[in-house]
């Protein structure tokens, strides 16, 4: 039959608000006859009264694989088509069966992703179809003999019940004998295909009663997979030198990880744990998460009419309302702000939830090595009171325990194209403004620690043995690396001031380092005349300036620890660099005295960034806090 002449099929609208259509997939017992279907609607609450029907559907969980849709469907006894991908076609081909009529619900034909409003209501219902489906079949793609012994070693490797480190090189002897070989290549290969980087496929597999996991003409319980998953991340977190994966890698094992231990909390907790999974319209990025959550989880009605900005500020602003300010703060430190230049028009307060999250000055998510399923952070130091009316929706009224404000202080921030010695020639200027230097271990602490944060993950070591190759030291295996740093950037300040000291090449190569901080940061330093021990020092966003203020964060690790309405714990001094976050005040003009004023309260003010400090206490103001409007 010639396919080009025929119509394209057109669909109806859905008869029921419960109503799904279903393809019913024809039979052949020739793998190479042309696809044939019918599409048919029913209620799911008239199937879920008859749990036994043979016609109940079965859903399908898969990638487009592109949208080139260069293959056909012969529909409604061959009257018309449909036109679909290549890795559709092929799947469609593989679960098609011999003699009977498969029934089965799957996105792009059972949805008509021409009709928006359509869509608008069928994708929050999607968790519930994948629910109320008999089974979910999880297609990867096409198999081959290495992708048939990669399923022979997740079956082996998910009946494991070995702990320490011996579990790693029993996993490799297993390679040997299914592989030939102790490589975990063909893992890395299975593991960087499409299906575990999508993001519509999170709530697919986490929602399904039962799952089958599909390569080709192999097949793996999904339980068996995500057990496999497991030991295998167990694996990667050895440090086992020969068993070692892929960011891309490690990125599948931690989805399906998380996957299979995560309940179902907050919106924010998935956006914080599947950062780096992929969807094609970024509305999506949080739409294609709505299965997972409860209704009135759900802050954003779905439209794809809306803007992306407007789906971020609205959802940002419920999550306020929630009491979850803490968690609202980690994402836009981690995701960064959606407004990213100095316009008003976008609230300083809305993450933009668009892309993957990224190192930030608090915790380290850039090297290979991070976990990216660890703790979702959030702080304690703010509580949200109420939103603004009279403002709009824009504003916020929001309380910081405490607060400074840099006034007479130093900000050292470097342009672009810097070399080291302009960094000696910063931090001369420092002494000269600030002789008696109460801070010097704070500030080698501080260094230090933005050190490890930013820099490649080996970055300290090779410091470490620079040093001690030039002094001609043998360090003792114990010996931390970060305190050989530590104890030479001390020494380092000795002569900062000295414009003829001869600086050694392993010198040279730490002030590099700082040279390239000070390009992406600035670093700010005040101390107090009222007292040796008071001072506030600290990394911070490029965009800060006399008269920002700086507020203290309390970082929680805990999941279990109380969110909201934590008093900060007061003491004289931190020991080590904690988080803090900048403002700027916008009615600056009226700000005569920083202390006097800020505790009116009513100032209008906008987030900078997160910072990274070492303070006491002294120099902040409590009193009642400080409140703002935050816009």
């Amino acid at each position: 039959m010639d396919k080009t002449s025929l119509p394209r099929y057109k669909y109806k609208p859905l008869c029921a608000a419960d109503a799904v259509r279903v393809l019913v997939l024809k039979p052949t017992q020739n793998s190479s006859d042309p696809l044939s279907c019918e599409i048919i609607q029913y209620s799911r609450s008239e199937f879920l009264r008859n749990p036994n029907n043979d016609t109940h559907y079965t859903a399908v969980s898969y990638t487009w694989g592109g949208l080139a849709f260069s293959r056909h469907i012969f529909c409604d006894g061959n009257s018309s088509i449909l036109e679909v991908t290549p890795n559709v076609d092929s799947l469609l081909r593989h679960l098609r069966k011999a003699f009977k009529p498969r029934y089965l619900w799957i996105d792009a034909i059972c949805l008509d992703q021409a009709n928006a409003a359509e869509k608008a209501v069928q994708i929050p219902l999607m968790g519930e179809i994948y629910t109320q489906a008999r089974k979910v079949r999880i297609w990867l793609g096409e198999g081959d003999k290495e992708s048939a012994m990669v399923f022979a070693f997740l079956r082996t490797a998910s009946s494991i019940r070995l702990h320490g480190p011996d579990f790693t090189e029993w996993l490799l002897d297993q390679a040997q004998s299914i592989f030939g070989n102790r490589s975990t290549a063909p893992i890395e290969e299975f593991l960087c295909r499409s299906w575990f980087s999508r993001r519509w496929i999170l709530q697919e597999a986490k929602l399904a009663r039962q799952a089958t996991v599909h390569c080709g003409n192999d097949t793996i319980p999904w339980p068996w997979l995500a057990s496999s998953f497991s030991i295998l991340r167990g694996a990667t977190r050895t440090g086992h030198v020969n068993f070692q994966l892929s960011p891309e890698a490690l990125e599948a094992l931690n989805a399906v990880y998380m996957l299979s231990r995560t309940s179902r909390p907050h919106l924010l907790h998935y956006l914080w744990h599947f950062h780096s999974s992929e969807c094609r319209d970024v509305q999506d990025r949080i739409f294609s998460l709505y299965g997972m959550l409860s209704d009135e989880d759900r802050n954003v009605p779905v439209t794809y009419t809306s803007s992306w900005t407007d789906i971020c500020q609205e959802h940002a602003l419920a999550c306020f309302r929630a009491g979850q300010a803490n968690y609202v703060l980690s994402h836009l430190f981690a995701f960064g702000p959606l407004n990213s230049g100095n316009s008003t028009s976008i609230p300083s307060w809305v993450p933009d939830w668009s892309g993957r999250r990224q190192k930030t000055l608090f915790w380290d998510q850039g090297e290979p090595t991070y976990d990216v399923s660890a703790h979702h952070p959030r702080f304690t130091s703010t509580k949200f009171i109420s939103k603004v009316s009279d403002l709009g929706s824009s504003a916020l009224e929001l309380r910081f325990p405490a607060v400074a404000r840099l006034e007479d202080g130093i900000i050292i921030k470097l342009p672009l194209n810097s070399k080291w010695k302009d960094v000696t020639h910063a931090f001369s200027s420092v002494f000269v403004k600030s002789p008696s230097r109460p801070f010097l271990a704070d500030i080698t602490n501080l260094i230090v620690t933005m050190l490890e944060l930013n820099m490649h993950a080996g970055f300290l070591n090779e410091c470490a043995a620079k040093f001690t190759a030039e002094t001609k030291q043998v360090s003792s295996e114990t010996e931390d690396s970060f305190d050989i740093v530590l104890s030479r950037l001390k020494v380092a300040w000795e002569f900062f001031h000295d414009e003829d000291f001869q600086w050694s090449s392993a010198q040279i190569y730490l002030l590099d380092a700082l040279c390239q901080l000070l390009q992406n940061y600035t670093l700010f330093y005040q101390h107090s005349p009222f007292g040796y021990q008071s001072f506030l020092v600290g990394f911070g966003p490029p965009s800060i300036q006399e008269g920002s203020l700086i507020s203290p964060l309390s970082l929680i690790e805990n999941e279990d620890d109380i969110v909201n309405s934590l008093t900060l714990i007061i003491s004289d001094q931190f020991e080590e660099p904690k988080p803090a976050i900048a403002l700027q005040l916008v009615d600056e003009d009226i700000i005569r005295d920083s202390h006097a004023d800020l505790r009116r309260g009513g100032r209008k003010a906008r987030i900078i960034g997160p910072c990274l400090c070492c303070f006491s206490y002294s120099q902040f103001r409590f009193d009642a806090g400080f409140t703002c409007y935050l816009g």
